[in-house]
């Protein structure tokens, strides 16, 4: 490993705001303050499978999508304050283990991608749109959050704009 790191593969980065460098690796994730180094890993609560992708909300939280998708492992893991906070999986709500992409739309929601298609967490519970919504089935590998709107891509290049809400009616 380099210097600390915990794995020489880095597949995302974040620069947060406190300056802090976020390396999501294969093997976890390092935090880098200018000083030293923190590792966290499975043995710290982190699902066992490489960081893919790393996201700051508005409230400074920062979210850690993992996935192993030979072994349908991983989840979106919730850091307030350098600290691990919560893990979701299929388990306690999330549609699928294999979170691809976190952000937030203009109305403060979470919204996630993965296997398990486009969800939305509104800070109390997560809510999965298919097709009875307007949302199409399958897994989602990015979107774009424009105003109120979200473009999401499937996997087979479905493109689709959906208006951003706070949840279902």
């Amino acid at each position: 490993y380099v210097d600390g790191i915990q794995s020489n593969y880095s597949r995302t980065n974040l620069i947060d705001e406190e300056n802090q460098l976020w390396i999501g690796s294969f093997t976890g994730l390092t935090i880098y303050d200018g000083q030293e180094m923190r590792n966290f890993g499975k043995e710290d609560g982190l699902p066992n499978a490489p960081v893919v992708h790393l996201f700051q909300d508005k409230e400074k939280n920062i979210w850690v999508s993992s996935f192993d998708g030979q072994n349908n492992i991983g989840g979106l893991s919730l850091f307030q304050n350098d600290s691990l906070i919560e893990v979701f999986d299929y388990e306690n709500g999330l549609s699928g283990n294999v979170v691809w992409a976190a952000d937030q739309d203009m109305n403060g929601n979470i919204i996630l991608g993965g296997n398990g298609g486009f969800q939305t967490f509104d800070g109390d519970s997560l809510i999965y749109y298919d097709y009875t919504d307007g949302v199409a089935n399958g897994w989602v590998t990015c979107f774009y959050v424009e105003g109120n709107n979200i473009w999401i891509t499937w996997v087979h290049n479905f493109h689709v704009n959906v208006p951003s809400t706070a949840g279902k009616d």
